[in-house]
């Protein structure tokens, strides 16, 4: 391209600057920012493999797409949908939430990222452990009003619609059953929760009925969805493989959720491919027992790992012949689970029934 094809002649320049200056000129920039600033609000809460890969190969170049706020817990949605009819309260507007197991680590992560949300209302917290403290005191948060309750029963008087348990397993189940009979959506974190578990939560979140629906998901990072992802589409070309998780000394469950999950789809994508189980364990003799960790589905061999200074990391090591693969995924901080919990607390008024993981939500 020449000069004469870049050059403005200074009448053009002097006709667009007298329209820049009228009162339509204004206003037509004005509207142009406007359109700008709307654009800038758009909200995306998914990615999809196709999104990705027009803007970039890489999950940062996403994020940096579509910013993530992890210090809030604050992922961007566009559509933000209330509650569906047949479920308390309206179907349009903030959603009302309530956390239980408001006093642990995850509770309280969860109450501040809930707090910083304009369309997330925190209306009710809830753990026996710290009843009758204040939120400001056990989360942090600026509702230093809101007091801590003793027992479930808390959401009925304060209308929740999306109740968010990371509690216990012992104690989520019957947490489950009170939502499933009060008309409350369930975003459920708490991991231990056996098959038997499961098959309950189906049957009290059917997918018919008009009634509320349920969000199970063993892990809401999205590295560690992204992680469980790569290791199903690895696993049909592997001779070996095994699963080491590595978590906080205060995780009172082993394997946890995610690990066993991993395996499972691990299984599932070779039987899928007609590879079917891992090959036998080779070993014959354990000096000290249980040094081979847990078999899982599919022969996948699990390990637990408990270390004060850890949040929740594991690692998927896949083996053939003359070579081996590695994947792994960290969470250095709480942090970075809130952007999926968020994600399901809005979309859980959306997908009836039981969801297990957060792969849907994700496009994957």
């Amino acid at each position: 391209m020449g000069p004469r094809d870049t050059a403005v002649s200074p009448t053009r320049r002097t006709q667009r600057n007298r329209h820049s200056a009228t009162p339509l000129g204004r206003r037509e920039r004005s509207a142009r920012a406007r359109r700008v600033d709307s654009d800038a609000e758009v909200r995306l809460p998914t990615v999809s493999p196709s999104a990705a890969s027009s803007s970039g190969s890489s999950l940062s170049s996403w994020a940096r797409a579509n910013p993530a706020d992890t210090s809030r817990g604050e992922i961007r949605s566009e559509k933000r949908p209330g509650l569906r009819p047949g479920a308390r309260g309206s179907t349009v507007g903030v959603v009302r939430v309530a956390v239980l197991g408001a006093g642990g680590r995850m509770g309280a992560t969860v109450c501040r990222a809930v707090a910083a949300e304009a369309d997330l209302e925190l209306v009710a917290a809830v753990d026996p452990r710290r009843a009758g403290a204040s939120l400001g005191e056990v989360a942090g948060t600026a509702q230093g009003d809101l007091r801590v309750a003793p027992g479930i029963e808390a959401l009925e008087g304060a209308r929740a619609e999306v109740a968010v348990d990371f509690t216990s397993p012992g104690a989520a189940l019957p947490n489950l059953r009170w939502c499933a009979g009060h008309g409350v959506h369930a975003v459920v974190g708490t991991t231990g929760l056996g098959a038997r578990a499961v098959e309950e939560l189906e049957r009290l979140f059917p997918p018919e009925g008009g009634g509320p629906n349920c969000i199970l998901a063993p892990n809401f990072a999205v590295g560690a969805v992204l992680m469980m992802r790569l290791a199903e589409l690895a696993a049909p070309f592997a001779d070996s493989a095994e699963v080491v998780e590595l978590h906080h000394d205060a995780k009172v469950d082993a394997p946890s959720g995610t690990a066993l999950r991993t395996a499972e789809r691990m299984a599932r994508a070779r039987e899928a491919a007609g590879r079917g189980a891992f090959g036998p364990d080779p070993t014959r003799e354990e000096s000290l027992p249980g040094s081979r960790g847990g078999e899982g589905p599919g022969g996948v061999r699990v390990h637990s790992v408990r270390l004060r200074g850890l949040v929740a990391h594991q690692e998927v090591l896949l083996g053939a012949t003359g070579q081996s693969l590695t994947i792994r995924h960290d969470s250095y901080d709480r942090a970075s689970f809130m952007p999926g919990v968020l994600l399901a607390v809005r979309a859980v008024a959306g997908r009836p029934g039981l969801t297990v993981g957060i792969e849907p939500l994700l496009g994957l």
